[in-house]
């Protein structure tokens, strides 16, 4: 061959603010193996024939895809389409969505040439390069099995500084893996934990200083805090005016000691934005799930962060979990309630390679067969509180977290009425006022209003 094989590697983004990290890191693996390859970022929101066209314009020798639960039915359909138009081209499939796929994947998506479990980096340079010296032998092995790519920790930031972004969020990974394995997590399936130093950390922060539009740089990291010191160095270095931009971390709570918190006090308002799961705070939810949080130290650290009043908080609670039933939930909601800016409803979903997929029938877990595996009742939860939890978020979502009711809640809860209660209760009055209709804002005041006013005499 005169040239390597071109490959495309295919990104379908949930929206246009969102990238893709996994296309870039694969990307500057193959280029340095000398290996031809280009991006095509898209987003779910584009036309099909328009993402099309753009894949097949390449006429690309290999069409790499990246899989997750959001995208992979149009991935699937942009695969087969590609097989029609160029048969002679290979398909290969990675990301988290066909990691823990078998043989029996290929029956059924028979256009699939490849799948690459776990990291890429280097299995597919080495795939490719296979393909280029034995064409005519490369389907004896199509499920790739990875390595952890031992390289992670000497990555860069992974953008291009002549990229240009529509966009103002860009995500970042500092560290791979997690040392927790709650049940629900992908990270119950792998083990230990690789971040790349502190100082590396921060040089790279300094590289996104450099490009334009970009407003928000958000950790992926599971964990960010999981080493304290190096959290530490990576934090008091961001305190610098050398840094502007606002940055995300999801972070264990009951890892915070008062020298982080301390810290974490001291930068301007709006420059730190956390994310911390809590999830549940029923004690045989947490055992079930394997989850080691310590709630107690959990809220009460939330509480100190929230008083600070220069941190964006937002909390994360999980309907679906083993032993919550819709009380149980409630009482969750009720714990977290006012110790954040935001506090995040989730509905558990049986993601491929978690353990709570594997014990399913243990918890008389029924979720659908169709990506994102959303749960549909549990022993403790039944189909019907479901829905009306996700009601209720709907209502949190539009009275809540947006922020545009602030004095009112204040108010109405200072009073002694319970915060799920009350947004039970709004969901109910909405539900009986529009049904399934949408609705103005001047409406949702006049609806808040007078649910508050009416719901004076509900107290603990």
């Amino acid at each position: 061959r005169d040239r390597s094989m071109k490959t495309v590697l295919f990104a379908l983004n949930s929206s246009y603010v969102h990238t893709n990290l996994a296309v870039r890191c694969l990307k500057r693996s193959l280029n340095a193996m000398q290996l031809e390859s280009v991006i095509v970022e898209k987003s779910l929101k584009d036309r099909r024939l328009s993402v099309l066209s753009e894949l097949y314009s390449h006429k690309a020798e290999i069409y790499c895809f990246s899989a997750y639960i959001w995208n992979i039915s149009d991935m699937l359909y942009f695969a087969r389409q590609l097989r029609i138009l160029l048969p002679e081209t290979v398909i290969v499939f990675g990301g988290p969505e066909v990691s823990f796929e078998t043989e029996d994947f290929f029956s059924l998506h028979p256009y699939i040439d490849f799948i690459i479990n776990g990291e890429g980096e280097q299995s597919l340079p080495e795939l490719i390069k296979g393909i280029e010296a034995s064409p005519s032998d490369f389907k004896k092995h199509r499920i790739i099995h990875s390595e952890a790519y031992k390289d992670f920790v000497c990555q860069g930031a992974m953008y291009d500084q002549g990229e240009t972004f529509n966009m103002n969020i860009l995500y970042y990974e500092s560290s791979r893996g997690c040392p927790f394995n709650c049940a629900y997590c992908l990270s119950s399936s792998t083990n230990g934990v690789r971040g790349k130093p502190a100082s590396a950390v921060l040089d790279d922060m300094r590289s996104f200083e450099r490009m334009q539009g970009v407003r928000i740089i958000k950790f992926i990291d599971r964990t960010f805090n999981y080493d304290k010191r190096r959290a530490i160095e990576i934090l008091t270095g961001l305190l610098s005016d050398e840094y502007t931009k606002k940055y995300h971390f999801e972070i264990c709570a009951d890892l915070l000691d008062d020298e982080t918190m301390n810290l974490l006090g001291k930068f301007p308002e709006g420059k730190i934005q956390l994310e911390i799961g809590i999830q549940s705070t029923n004690p045989d939810t947490l055992k079930a799930i394997n989850r080691i949080n310590n709630t107690e130290k959990c809220l009460s650290a939330l509480s100190v962060l929230h008083e600070k009043g220069n941190i964006s908080l937002h909390a994360d609670l999980i309907a679906g979990l083993p032993f919550e039933d819709y009380r149980s939930f409630a009482n969750s909601f009720n714990d977290l309630y006012g110790k954040c800016d935001m506090l995040q409803l989730g509905f558990l979903k049986l993601l491929k390679g978690s353990s709570l997929r594997d014990n399913a029938e243990k918890y008389g877990i029924l979720y659908s067969s169709d990506p994102p595996y959303e749960v549909f009742k549990t022993s403790w939860l039944s189909f019907d509180d479901i829905v009306k939890l996700h009601k209720i978020d709907e209502t949190l979502e539009r009275f809540g977290n947006s922020g545009h009711f602030r004095y009112t809640l204040l108010s109405v809860f200072e009073s002694g009425i319970k915060p799920f209660e009350f947004f039970e209760a709004l969901s109910d009055k909405i539900s009986e006022s529009f049904g399934n209709l949408s609705y103005s804002q001047i409406n949702a005041y006049s609806l808040i209003t007078e649910h508050a006013l009416s719901l004076n005499n509900l107290t603990e």
